[in-house]
C-alpha cells in the first residue's frame, strides 16, 4: 500500500517523517517532493518516476503520502483528510509549532493509524484508548500568552464572545475533556462573475457546519436551522433560504429535518464537519465591483474601479483585495485613490506579476471606495483596452454573516442533568471562493 509519509514545513523543513515498508528510493522523499513543490504548485495526485504522490496543503505545511503501488486517488486523499484533521485534534492546530512541540505525539498517532502502510484506525475517539502521550498546547506554551487571557478574563468577566484561536487547543488524551464546551462554524465559499457594472453573471455558494467538541459525557445534541429554510423535494415549502442539496455526517440523526428544520446527534469528541450543502444565491452579493475605462489617447488609458460594500452598516468585508491582471503591452501603470470617491488601503503596479493589486482591507458596510489606474502603453499601436485587461480578481471575507443568510438558532442538549451547562458558541462566516469581474 503506502510507503511513506512526511510532513513538510512552510520553508521545506521535514517537521516528521516514516517509513512503512523500508523501500530503497532515492524519489519517495521529502527533498524530492520540495524540489517538485518549487517548480509548480503539486497537484493533489500526480505520478513521478513511478512513484505516486498524495498531497495534501493545509497552512502552509504539506501532509505527503508515497506509494510504488496503483492506490485510487480518492482513497489516498481521503485517508491524507483524515490523517491532517487528527493531528489537528491531537495538537491543537495545523502549524509549524504545534506539530515541532507535539512531534511525539504525531509518530505515536502514525503507529496506531497505519501499519505497514496499511490504515488501520482513523477515528480521533478510538486512537484514544491507544495514545498515552500528553499533547502540548502552542498557547499554553507562552507564559505571557497565559497572562494576557487571565488579565482579559478579569477584566471582562463573563464574556459573550471569545478569540477564534480557543477552539485551536488539543483534547485531552486521559478521559473525556474537562472543558465541557462546544463550538460550531458555519462556512460557506462564495463564486461569483460579474459584469463590469457589477451585476452578477453568474453565483454559487457551497457551506458546511463544522463542530469541535470538548464535551463531558456523551450528550444528545440538537441543532435547529431558520425555520425559511427551503429544503428540495419536500411539499410546502416557503422561504428566503433555498438548499439546493446536502449531506450529513454519518453520526447525524436526520430523520424529520426536512419537516423540522432541525438535526441531532451525539458530538464525536475532536473536529467533525457535521453537514454540507449548496444553497441557491437569493441575497445580493456582499462587494459589488464596477469598472469602466476613461478617455485616453492612444498611449495612455485609465481603468477606474469602485468597490461597494452591499452589507449592513454594523458589518463589514475584510481582508479585500483587488488583483487586476493586464497584457504585456502595457509598460508602467500609475493608481491614485483620490477620485471619484475617495480610497482606502494601499495600491501598486507589482511588475513580476504584470499585475495592479489593491490591498484595501477592511471595508465598512454601506461604503464605497474607488482606484483609478493610469496605464501606458509600450507602443502607439491601435488597441482594444478591455482586451489588454480583461478582468479583475476579488478576494475578501465577512465575518459572523452567510451569504445565503443560512444560520442555526439553538443548540440544545437532552439526556443531561441539570448541572449540565457546557459553553456553546457559534461562528459564521463568508469565504470567497472565486470572484472575478469582467471589464468587456
Amino acid at each position: 500500500m503506502f510507503s511513506k509519509f512526511f510532513v513538510l514545513g512552510p520553508r521545506g523543513d521535514t517537521l516528521v517523517a516514516k517509513d512503512y515498508r523500508g523501500i530503497t528510493s532515492n524519489i519517495d522523499t521529502a527533498d524530492e517532493f520540495w524540489r517538485i513543490s518549487q517548480k509548480q504548485e503539486p497537484a493533489p495526485v500526480f505520478t513521478h518516476e513511478g512513484v505516486q504522490f498524495f498531497s495534501r496543503k493545509e497552512n502552509n505545511i504539506y501532509f505527503v503520502l508515497t506509494t510504488h503501488e496503483n492506490v485510487s486517488p480518492s482513497f489516498g486523499c481521503e485517508l491524507l483528510s483524515r490523517i491532517s484533521k487528527i493531528i489537528k485534534d491531537y495538537c491543537g492546530q495545523l502549524s509549524e509549532e504545534a506539530i515541532r512541540l507535539n512531534f511525539i505525539l504525531c509518530y505515536e498517532l502514525l503507529d496506531e493509524m497505519m501499519d505497514f502502510g496499511f490504515p488501520q484506525g482513523t477515528s480521533t475517539e478510538i486512537l484514544k484508548a491507544y495514545v498515552y502521550c500528553e499533547p502540548t498546547s502552542v498557547e499554553g506554551n507562552s507564559a505571557l500568552a497565559q497572562g494576557l487571557s487571565a488579565l482579559a478574563n478579569f477584566r471582562l468577566g463573563d464574556k459573550k464572545t471569545v478569540s477564534s484561536g480557543a477552539a485551536h487547543k488539543p483534547i485531552s488524551t486521559v478521559g473525556r475533556s474537562n472543558r465541557n464546551e462546544l463550538f460550531v462554524d458555519v462556512v460557506e465559499e462564495l463564486s461569483a462573475v460579474l459584469d463590469s457594472e457589477g451585476g452578477p453573471v453568474s453565483m454559487s455558494i457551497a457551506g458546511k457546519v463544522n463542530m469541535k467538541s470538548y464535551l463531558q459525557g456523551c450528550p444528545l445534541l440538537h441543532i435547529a436551522f431558520n425555520p425559511d429554510l427551503v429544503i428540495p423535494n419536500a411539499p410546502n415549502q416557503y422561504g428566503q433560504v433555498e438548499l439546493l442539496d446536502y449531506n450529513f455526517h454519518q453520526a447525524v440523526m436526520a430523520d424529520s429535518f426536512a419537516h423540522t428544520k432541525a438535526i441531532s446527534l451525539y458530538p464525536p469528541e475532536g473536529e467533525t464537519t457535521v453537514m454540507q450543502y449548496r444553497a441557491a444565491c437569493k441575497q445580493a452579493l456582499p462587494i459589488k465591483v464596477m469598472t469602466h475605462f476613461a478617455d485616453g489617447d492612444r498611449l495612455k488609458h485609465d481603468l477606474v474601479i469602485q468597490v461597494r460594500c452591499d452589507l449592513p452598516a454594523k458589518n463589514n468585508a475584510v481582508d479585500l483585495k483587488v488583483v487586476i491582471p493586464v497584457s504585456k503591452r502595457i509598460s508602467s501603470v500609475s493608481t491614485s485613490m483620490n477620485e471619484p470617491v475617495p480610497g482606502i488601503g494601499s495600491a501598486q503596479f507589482d511588475k513580476n506579476k504584470h499585475a495592479v493589486v489593491w490591498n484595501a482591507g477592511t471595508i465598512q458596510g454601506g461604503s464605497q471606495h474607488a482606484l483609478r489606474c493610469s496605464m501606458v502603453l509600450d507602443n502607439d499601436d491601435p488597441v482594444t483596452i478591455n482586451v489588454e485587461v480583461p478582468r479583475a480578481m476579488v478576494t475578501f471575507n465577512v465575518p459572523m454573516l452567510t451569504a445565503s443568510d443560512t444560520t442555526i438558532t439553538s443548540l440544545n442538549f437532552s439526556d443531561v442533568g441539570k448541572s449540565f451547562n457546557p459553553n456553546k458558541w457559534i461562528r459564521f462566516m463568508t469565504n470567497v471562493n472565486s470572484y472575478v469581474v469582467r471589464m468587456a
